[in-house]
């Protein structure tokens, strides 16, 4: 090999390796295709109105503290958001967890993670609220399911979500 052909691998190296750095809390992601939430579950709390851990919505007691957990199928990226403001991200993994403290205050909070690469993304959302059932909304929904018929899920109090016609 020349000498100029060895310069130019070792220029070419170098700027590979400076670009690499370069890239701000954004690592290279190469995925086939997009992610697919495959497993999830909360934990922790002193949660009412819960079956299990793959249940979405239920009621929590203020100064809980509550982790939520996503599993993926390709090597993704996650946002968290807690009614609708980000709190947390990570990157290039196929799991992620979010533990969340719940206010010492009544409320209603949505905790919602994105799981994204750059061929698409999936989503996952909880509902949890330390409101008693007397203080819930009249109504409450949910559309996160995508459903407004045959709903199965239960909102946090254990009401079924209305029908929409």
């Amino acid at each position: 090999m020349g000498k100029n052909k060895i310069l130019f691998v070792i220029f070419a190296l170098i700027i590979l390796v400076l670009g690499i750095l370069s890239i701000p809390n954004r690592p290279l992601l190469v995925s086939a295709q997009p992610p697919h939430i495959i497993g999830w579950e909360s934990t922790g709390g002193n949660p009412s109105n819960k079956d299990g851990p793959q249940d979405l919505m239920y009621l929590v007691n203020e100064g809980d503290s509550v982790t939520f957990s996503v599993t993926v199928n390709e090597v993704s990226n996650f946002t968290w958001e807690i009614n609708k403001a980000v709190v947390f991200e990570e990157f290039s993994k196929t799991s992620s967890s979010y533990v969340f403290n719940v206010p010492e205050r009544k409320g209603i909070w949505e905790i919602h993670v994105r799981a994204w690469n750059e061929k698409g993304e999936d989503h996952m959302e909880w509902v949890i609220s330390t409101l008693r059932r007397e203080e819930a909304p009249i109504v409450f929904d949910y559309f996160s399911d995508g459903k407004c018929r045959n709903r199965t899920e239960l909102d946090p109090w254990n009401r079924p979500l209305p029908e929409w016609y």
